[in-house]
């Protein structure tokens, strides 16, 4: 899995405009995930051309609804929510990448054992830097390290530059997706700056 720094985002997309807007600011810091919720449902009669859209901008779009997955809008990753349901998807669904939701080791660990794809892990903002600096770290300490997540881990929250370049400079992060309405400029540039 290659660096996957996006924003996850909860607001409703009322209008293909205000999406538009949205993959713009994407665009301008050279982000190309966006998590979208069920909300964007909303959208429905316009599935085609928000597609289109996220294509045009070349954005990676990260779900957890099967409504926005069986869609025409074109899924890069999927999060499951019921661990046990994960190979189940990974048979149905054999283009896109599946993981699991978890917000402590032993979630991060059954979506490992039920071989996700990925861990999508956090809130950052819930859980703190701790628990990514010792499950993934960079610079691993020589005694045994049982509880290392050993599939890619995507985090998530609300983010501010600092905690993001502390979460960048020691947790071996397969990326971070932070809420759209949230993250602050410079905390964006970090991001531009990490992608560069």
């Amino acid at each position: 899995m290659t660096a996957t720094f996006g924003l996850h985002s909860k607001v409703n997309y009322t209008s293909v405009k205000a999406l538009e807007n949205a993959c713009l600011l994407l665009s301008n810091y050279k982000i190309k995930w966006l998590w979208l919720s069920g909300d964007m449902m909303a959208l429905r009669k316009d599935l085609i051309l928000v597609n289109k859209l996220l294509t045009d901008y070349c954005i990676n779009i990260i779900t957890d609804s099967i409504e926005i997955l069986n869609s025409p809008i074109s899924c890069k990753a999927f999060i499951c929510r019921q661990y046990e349901d994960i190979a189940t998807l990974k048979t149905t669904y054999t283009n896109i990448l599946i993981g699991g939701l978890a917000n402590d080791i032993a979630a991060c660990k059954n979506v490992e054992y039920y071989e996700g794809d990925f861990v999508y892990f956090g809130p950052v903002d819930e859980i703190g830097l701790e628990p990514f600096t010792t499950l993934i770290p960079k610079e691993p300490d020589y005694e045994w390290r049982f509880l290392d997540i050993i599939i890619p881990v995507i985090g998530y929250g609300r983010v501010n530059s600092s905690n993001l370049t502390t979460l960048t400079e020691t947790a071996n992060l397969s990326g971070f997706m932070s809420p759209i309405e949230t993250i602050d400029n410079h905390a964006k540039q970090t991001l531009r700056f990490v992608l560069d």
